[in-house]
């Protein structure tokens, strides 16, 4: 439709309800929205976008604000987060190791007491009987 009114000869260009949003639906439209906006500009057509719209609207200034100090700030936070998440996952990755090691073992003391334990005794490990001689116990 920009383009269309640029065609027709507009003088004034008026944007609503057009977000555009950097995230959602129409992201991905929003640069080429601006880039035939600039051209309007360009041309000389008064151009309207609601200051709660998020079209030609920017963080920074390209080559001016690039180290802001907001900009710094974030991007030592982003650095400290980051680290923080590569500590949790090892520590989470060293959980599942530990926790297959135990689980590898368990399953070893299950297998041993079933195969190689005497007939008498419980799966569970406890002496199901003690068998007697000589009327002394033998434990």
């Amino acid at each position: 439709m920009v383009a269309l009114a640029i065609l027709e000869n507009a003088s004034h260009i008026g944007v609503w309800g057009v977000d555009m949003a950097t995230s959602g639906e129409y992201a991905s439209q929003r640069p080429s929205c601006e880039h035939i906006l600039g051209i309007a500009q360009g041309l000389g057509i008064s151009v309207f976008v609601p200051p709660e719209s998020d079209l030609l609207k920017s963080a920074y200034q390209y080559g001016a604000d690039d180290h802001s100090p907001l900009f710094i700030k974030l991007t030592q936070r982003e650095g400290e987060l980051r680290q923080r998440l590569a500590q949790a996952q090892q520590a989470k990755m060293q959980a599942i190791v530990q926790e297959a090691a135990a689980q590898g073992a368990l399953e070893q003391v299950s297998y041993t007491k079933t195969v190689w334990l005497p007939p008498h005794a419980n799966r569970d490990g406890s002496p199901a009987g003690v068998p007697e001689s000589n009327g002394v116990v033998i434990a």
